[in-house]
């Protein structure tokens, strides 16, 4: 009986973002040098050929072998299919960090692979970086860009685009009663 371990599986599911280039790095780094890499793309039908193009010149310059597929099913249940299937170590699985009604109404690939995968899954979190505003100072850290104006923004949605949000939602209920149309 042998001391040795298996080296581990790495899967790492990218969908072309701005964080997919940060999930392969990642991805490649806790594979190290003894595990396995595998990239994967999940799309909801046939993939084109530009899918592949773009999987490749993902993984291309990794210095590694690496298993690269596509995937064509239901995002979130192919990647947990695939890291069944593979008996993965670890999925690494980029997020856009939406919340509120912008997550209730575009859902969540990266928490519903969380949810249901056979390992543990790390998540790295999509942001860039902006030029402060002017005379912002050093205090505000890294800003992101509001996901409604593109304005320079400490939130996924800055403070002026959240109040316009809430005013017409709290309009559009008040018609609703007005007119007897809204919910019972």
């Amino acid at each position: 009986m042998g001391d040795e371990t298996k080296a581990p599986l790495v899967v790492a599911a990218v969908d072309f973002s701005e964080v997919s280039p940060e999930v392969v790095r990642r991805a490649a780094a806790l594979a190290g040098t003894r595990g396995a890499l595998h990239v994967v793309h999940a799309v909801r039908s046939g993939p084109t050929p530009s899918t592949a193009l773009a999987l490749t010149e993902l993984v291309k310059d990794l210095g590694r072998p690496v298993v690269a597929s596509v995937l064509v099913g239901l995002p979130a249940a192919e990647i947990v299919a695939y890291a069944e299937r593979e008996r993965a170590s670890l999925l690494v699985v980029g997020t856009h960090g939406r919340t509120g009604f912008t997550h209730l109404l575009l859902g969540s690939v990266a928490e519903r692979v969380a949810r249901t995968a056979p390992c543990p899954v790390l998540t790295v979190p999509a942001g860039r970086a902006v030029t402060p505003p002017a005379g912002a100072g050093q205090t505000l850290g890294p800003l992101r860009r509001c996901i409604v104006c593109a304005k320079a923004a400490e939130d996924l949605v800055c403070e002026p685009c959240r109040a316009r949000i809430r005013g017409e939602a709290v309009r559009q209920q008040m018609a609703e009663r007005a007119t007897g149309t809204g919910p019972h």
